[in-house]
């Protein structure tokens, strides 16, 4: 696995939670946050054919901000398609976070359709993601390694209904990374309680990494990416092509796109 990452730009002249008005005045907003709580159970194995000593040693470059040592980083990770190594490559680097930068560290599980975290980190898929954007709680789970944490998806089959089975209808962008028409209804991204969720997870932990969906994916929550400082782009070096990396680029806006995992590298890359 290689990685080529860019650091992201630092913009300190906003607050966590502000806007611009229309005015072009810079005015923060107070949100009523969560309480982040950690699970009775917690996991106490990780699936060694996803996560070893291999694969998290080989991110060598720091992706947070060289300026701060305060400054949240939260970042996505997704792919062309199912299958090429999002959910290895979220794990691997939040483990390189976690150990290497001794920073609280979150990874939490947003692929509505194919959740794989509870799996990876042995530990039931619920409570999760979706419990902590309805109720006033948020439960996370402590893993085996020092400063990480996991939130997995939680009861896939309520909050996230509507958005798990979308009827073939696939979100088309317009060329800057945005998407036509209106969000789905079920979109969490959409839900007030979603900004809350962010603010109480940024009070609590310094790196948050989510594992998203396939751009391909039709569920893919472009909106979530305005919360985030980046995406990380994982590339198949078998199956994912310059066109699939200039959709990536028209769907999620080309200055959304942090850097690129190259997955399944020869050696001699």
């Amino acid at each position: 696995m290689k990685v080529i990452v860019q650091e992201p730009e630092s913009d300190n002249s906003r607050t966590p939670h502000s806007y611009v008005s229309s005015e072009g005045e810079i005015r923060s907003i107070v949100l009523a946050t969560k309480s982040v709580v950690m699970r009775n159970d917690e996991s106490l194995s990780m699936d060694s054919r996803i996560v070893s000593p291999a694969l998290y040693n080989s991110f060598q470059c720091s992706l947070l901000p060289r300026d701060s040592t305060s400054q949240n980083f939260v970042v996505g990770v997704t792919s062309a398609r199912p299958g090429d190594g999002k959910t290895l490559v979220a794990a691997n680097l939040a483990i390189s976070m976690a150990t290497g930068d001794e920073r609280e560290t979150l990874i939490v599980d947003l692929n509505l359709r194919r959740p794989r975290l509870h799996s990876v980190f042995a530990i039931g898929i619920r409570p999760g993601l979706a419990e902590a954007l309805t109720a006033p709680m948020v439960h996370v789970a402590r893993t085996t390694v020092r400063h990480l944490y996991v939130m997995t998806l939680g009861n896939v089959n309520s909050t996230f209904s509507g958005l798990r089975h979308p009827q073939g209808q696939e979100t088309k962008g317009n060329g800057n990374g945005k998407p036509h028409g209106k969000e789905h209804p079920d979109d969490p991204t959409s839900l007030p309680s979603f900004r809350q969720l962010m603010a109480a997870l940024k009070q609590r932990f310094h790196v948050i990494i989510f594992d998203m969906p396939a751009i391909s994916d039709p569920v893919l929550p472009v909106s979530l990416t305005r919360h985030m400082d980046g995406m990380l782009f994982v590339v198949d070096s078998r199956t994912t092509t310059k066109t699939d990396i200039m959709r990536t680029s028209q769907r999620l806006g080309k200055n959304r796109i942090l850097g690129f995992v190259l997955n399944r590298a020869a050696e001699s890359i």
